[in-house]
């Protein structure tokens, strides 16, 4: 700040001085604040991997694989009912788990044994 007389300011000093502090402590938060997201962002990483490794959390492809086989099985079981009920044959029921099926491989499973 600039002096004027001894005990005295000029106000372009008094308010640049004031300016400077508020940016200064607005520096100083963002930095905070920013180390803060890091360590947070750290701290989820590793939570994400101890609950996979303690098998509460599953890979998004192996959830995709399981829903495309579960979703073939009742498929294959809805398009059978009416041929046991009826005791009639139709050739639709294996074209529609051929479908089924290649979905569920493009989403990036592997056929299992």
């Amino acid at each position: 700040m600039d002096r004027a007389q001894r005990g005295e300011y000029t106000l372009v000093g008094v308010i640049r001085g004031a300016l400077a502090y508020y940016e200064d402590q607005l520096s100083k938060n963002n930095k905070a604040a920013v180390a803060s997201r890091a360590t947070e962002a750290r701290t989820r990483e590793i939570e994400l991997i101890l609950q996979e490794r303690s098998r509460e959390l599953i890979l998004m492809e192996d959830a995709k694989a399981v829903m495309g086989e579960m979703t073939a099985l009742v498929l294959a079981e809805l398009l059978g009912l009416a041929a046991r009920y009826t005791g009639s044959t139709t050739s639709s029921t294996p074209r529609a788990i051929h479908m089924v099926r290649p979905r569920s491989r493009r989403a990036g499973s592997a056929p299992r044994a």
